[in-house]
């Protein structure tokens, strides 16, 4: 359901099904399959719920969390797709993307990586 939602605008506050903030995206995203998570980006980080994983055990459906270069808080969300992919309502782009977590360009996401949640173990 995910993928579906590519272009969707970012509204900040968001929570869909036409427009999303990246808190917004992963809630409207995992209750598609009936899992409620929690409506902010830190709590949704810190859920002792699902798994903690590493960024070397991610897996497809993993939600993953990043911080900023200047502040160490939990600030993005995102869904990992595999292949060192993340699906997520982008402010920056306005819209619902695909990003690479290293690219020939950056190692933004990778650099920034707070954490990672498995809901599906």
């Amino acid at each position: 359901c995910a993928r579906k939602k590519l272009g969707k605008p970012y509204k900040h506050g968001c929570f869909g099904s036409d427009r999303f903030d990246c808190v917004g995206f992963t809630y409207w995203c995992y209750k598609q399959v009936g899992v409620k998570l929690k409506a902010s980006t830190s709590k949704q980080a810190e859920d002792t719920r699902f798994m903690s994983v590493s960024y070397d055990e991610l897996a497809p459906g993993d939600l993953v969390y990043f911080h900023t270069d200047d502040d160490s808080d939990v600030s993005h969300a995102a869904l990992y797709l595999g292949d060192g992919e993340i699906i997520h309502a982008s402010q920056t782009a306005g819209k619902v993307i695909i990003s690479e977590m290293v690219s020939s360009s950056s190692d933004y996401y990778k650099r920034n990586f707070h954490c990672a949640r498995r809901v599906f173990p």
